[in-house]
């Protein structure tokens, strides 16, 4: 790791702007992995399946990575962001793709809704995971049932953040392109 954390500085310094292209691919591959864990510990929950239960707790931990660590790696792209994207330093009255996606294509709107990605992440992992020790603990069905109410929730939160993160962090590399390809 220390090695890597010397690799990342000289990268840095060699050429900012590619490093944080770099750094964005890197930060959105490891969050897929751990909001695909998520995804699957909300299934498990939603659908009462009893083949999940082996790997539940495995990927309730992988899930409990996004927030803090993720969001902690998620600070180089939001430090970079105006360099990585190309929208956040032009005029949004001269160009009609920024005009037609305000106010997420703003810089306020922009650190606002990635905090908030974050923020229902780590609400949603976290009760979670709690019911989940505190199922371990005394056994009561109370637990299942409130991991039921916060997986139906979660599923909805877990639908529009991912989608919205896809577009933010990623689609809008290439803010005039339009697609549905970004859809959960």
């Amino acid at each position: 790791m220390v090695v890597g954390g010397f690799v990342c500085m000289a990268g840095a310094g060699i050429d900012l702007k590619k490093f944080g292209y770099a750094w964005l691919l890197a930060f959105v591959f490891y969050l897929t992995v751990a909001l695909g864990a998520l995804f699957l510990v909300l299934i498990h929950h939603l659908t009462d399946a009893g083949w999940s239960v082996a790997v539940r707790r495995f990927c309730e931990h992988i899930a409990a990575l996004l927030f803090p660590w993720l969001a902690i790696l998620f600070v180089p792209v939001a430090v970079l962001a105006p360099m990585i994207y190309p929208w956040m330093t032009i005029d949004p009255h001269t160009d009609r793709a920024l005009i037609a996606k305000w106010p997420l294509f703003t810089l306020p709107g922009f650190y606002i809704v990635s905090a908030l990605f974050f923020g229902v992440w780590w609400r949603l992992t976290s009760r979670l995971r709690y019911w989940s020790f505190r199922q371990d603990e005394t056994g009561e069905a109370y637990c299942t049932h409130r991991m039921r109410f916060h997986s139906g929730w979660g599923v909805l939160a877990f639908a529009a953040t991912v989608t919205l993160s896809g577009i933010i962090w990623v689609q809008a590399l290439q803010y005039q392109a339009f697609s549905t390809i970004y859809g959960l």
